[in-house]
């Protein structure tokens, strides 16, 4: 299993991505208070993508005090009456744009203004389906959020992949499900198969060769006979 280890200081935030095992404590000599949020949805991919947060970053640094005042706003409005429900999501967004705006990332790039719709529509499409937002989502599903119909958005797919989308998702399930293999040597291929949006583990298997070459479970053995 690969493992990363990172060393916080006052001010740091930390963001767990779904199917990751995080472990975490306060230093013995120097301890240090902290709390956290949990939080999904279909638009916070693209909300994270502004943000200095990915997959291979997941730290960032904001030394403003209107971080901590935005976080004991949600907790203080959490599982009471309707308003405050209201209150919490307002101070989640408010905290959501803190981040955005400590990032300097809420313009594009200069590239990236000019792009066209087929770009815009492509890189929606792409941003969900790697979310665990899409799990157990058809490509309808997919057409549906980015605005187009599917055979909108197939036509794009092929255009610029030469692929289907139906295709292309199930190449990211995949990778996934490998990445699952890989770091979880115990888990069980069924619910690698559930994590990844397949509910017939069969079926999954039968993808799974027909892309890697192998199944899963030779896929999993040949890794841990070459360690």
């Amino acid at each position: 299993m690969r493992k990363e280890r990172h060393t916080l200081a006052a001010g740091d935030l930390f963001l767990g991505y779904p199917n990751e095992i995080i472990k975490y404590g306060a230093d013995f000599k120097d301890p240090w208070y902290y709390c956290w949020i949990g939080f999904s949805g279909m638009d916070i991919p693209h909300v994270l993508k502004m943000t200095e947060f990915s997959h291979k970053n997941h730290t960032m640094h904001i030394d403003s005090p209107k971080i901590p005042e935005a976080i004991i706003k949600i907790y203080e409005n959490y599982e009471a009456n309707f308003a405050s429900y209201l209150e919490m999501l307002s101070a989640f967004n408010h905290f959501l744009s803190l981040l955005v705006e400590a990032s300097h990332s809420n313009y594009p790039p200069p590239h990236q203004k000019h792009k066209g719709k087929r770009s815009i529509y492509l890189e929606k499409a792409i941003s969900f389906m790697e979310t665990d937002s899409s799990v157990g989502c058809t490509i309808d599903d997919v057409a549906q959020y980015v605005g187009i119909s599917t055979c909108q958005l197939y036509r794009i797919f092929m255009e610029e992949y030469s692929v289907s989308p139906s295709k292309y998702q199930a190449q990211l399930r995949i990778q996934k499900a490998c990445n699952l293999l890989l770091d979880n040597p115990t888990m069980p291929i069924s619910v690698i198969a559930y994590s990844v949006g397949y509910n017939d583990p069969l079926y999954f298997s039968k993808v799974f060769h027909k892309l890697i070459g192998k199944s899963p479970t030779e896929y999993r053995k040949g890794d841990i006979a070459g360690q």
